[in-house]
């Protein structure tokens, strides 16, 4: 049985890494371009996505839930933290960073955040 304490890094580790694998994909899979070319939108869009990660995560408490027996409603609400994590970082960078921050990643990262949180609920299972 995987502890809670575990559980949460890696629900805190898809918002903290989703912002890096979204440009990373975006500019294809050269991450010298990525650091060059968006330092800041890959700090900010990291920390705002680490921020709002760690309140919805605390709001829903996915890092409680038995993940040998995920369910459908615990899929559900997953989904439902990610698009609403998504609306709240896409209001916030659009607010202070609308011209530097690429706007497929806005595409690519609640895809990426899903797929890291929902993976190791089934292979664990």
């Amino acid at each position: 049985m995987i502890s809670t304490r575990i559980k949460f890094i890696i629900d805190f580790l898809a918002f903290f890494f989703a912002t890096v694998i979204a440009l990373w994909l975006r500019l294809d899979l050269n991450i010298f371009t990525v650091i060059n070319r968006y330092q800041g939108a890959l700090f900010w869009g990291t920390v705002v996505h680490s921020i709002l990660g760690l309140f919805f995560i605390f709001y829903y408490q996915t890092f409680r839930q038995i993940w040998r027996y995920t369910s459908f409603r615990e899929i559900i609400q997953l989904i439902k933290l990610v698009l609403l994590e998504t609306v709240f970082f896409i209001a916030f960078i659009l607010l202070f960073f609308r011209g530097t921050f690429p706007r497929s990643v806005f595409l690519l990262s609640p895809i990426i955040i899903f797929g890291i949180m929902i993976i190791p609920r089934f292979a664990i299972g």
